[in-house]
C-alpha cells in the first residue's frame, strides 16, 4: 500500500509531536523513583497511598467549593498540589495550583470549572496509577 506524498504530509502534520506527547503525559515518575531509590514495591505502595489520601482531599476540595469555604478550598488545594508534584502528576498539580491562587469566592464559576477539571484529571491519574501498580 503506497501513500501519496500529500497523504504522508497529512499524516506527519496530524501526528502529535514528541513535545506535545510529553506535555500530555499524566504522570512522570522520575521524582518518585528517586525517593524510592528504584524500589518498585515502595513505588507501588506510595502510589496506592497517593490515591487513598488524595481521594479524600479531592472530596474535601469539592465540599469546600460547595460551601464557599475559601480558606479550606485553598488549604486542600495546596496539599494536593504538593502531593501531586511528588508523584509527578504535573497536570493535576497545575490545576490544584490554579485553585490555590483563587483569592476569593467571588469567582464561583472559575472555582466550579477548576474543581471539575481537578476531579477529571485525578480520575485520569488514578487509571494510570492502577495500570502501573499491576
Amino acid at each position: 500500500h503506497v501513500r501519496s506524498r500529500r497523504q504522508r504530509q497529512m499524516c506527519i502534520r496530524d501526528s502529535p509531536s514528541t513535545t506535545e506527547m510529553m506535555e500530555n503525559k499524566i504522570i512522570d515518575l522520575s521524582v518518585l523513583r528517586g525517593i524510592c531509590h528504584g524500589n518498585e514495591d515502595d513505588l507501588r505502595e506510595m502510589l496506592g497511598d497517593f490515591v487513598d489520601i488524595n481521594s479524600l482531599i479531592i472530596n474535601d476540595i469539592e465540599n469546600a467549593a460547595k460551601e464557599n469555604d475559601h480558606e479550606a478550598l485553598t488549604g486542600h488545594a495546596h496539599k494536593l498540589k504538593g502531593s501531586a508534584g511528588t508523584v509527578g502528576a504535573k497536570p493535576l498539580a497545575e490545576i490544584a495550583k490554579q485553585l490555590e491562587k483563587i483569592k476569593t469566592n467571588d469567582d464561583a464559576i472559575k472555582v466550579l470549572e477548576l474543581t471539575q477539571a481537578l476531579r477529571s484529571e485525578f480520575e485520569r491519574v488514578c487509571v494510570e496509577i492502577n495500570e502501573l501498580r499491576e
